[in-house]
């Protein structure tokens, strides 16, 4: 793993443990709720990272770990930066709560192993 690489999973880490914090114990319901722009705002920020660095990742090292959800990381990125007139709060909710704790796990797991 080049240093850059490190740099950048270690972005995504700590991005994807704020989205899993932001939305810990927070239902689908209170997440939307009108007073809760904070929160919605913070998560599709903390995502967006986690997209943005996943793009400066090596192909290399993509291709070394083709487990990992790359492409629709990114295109979570992609869609929070571009469609933001259009972003479903339900769709970020549910990215945060079921999706972000697994790629967490996975990214973990491989700078743990490569340490």
């Amino acid at each position: 793993m080049t240093d850059e690489d490190r740099v950048r999973l270690r972005h995504m880490v700590d991005a994807a443990q704020k989205a899993v914090a932001l939305v810990a114990g927070i239902s689908l319901e209170q997440y939307t709720a009108a007073d809760s722009f904070p929160l919605r705002f913070a998560t599709e920020r903390s995502l967006e990272i986690v997209g943005e660095a996943a793009r400066h990742v090596s192909n290399e090292f993509k291709a070394l770990h083709p487990s990992v959800p790359w492409r629709q990381v990114m295109g979570m990125r992609n869609h929070i930066v571009h469609g933001y007139m259009t972003t479903e709060d339900e769709l970020v909710w549910r990215t945060a709560v079921e999706h972000a704790p697994r790629l967490l796990r996975q990214l973990e797991e491989i700078l743990g192993s490569a340490s």
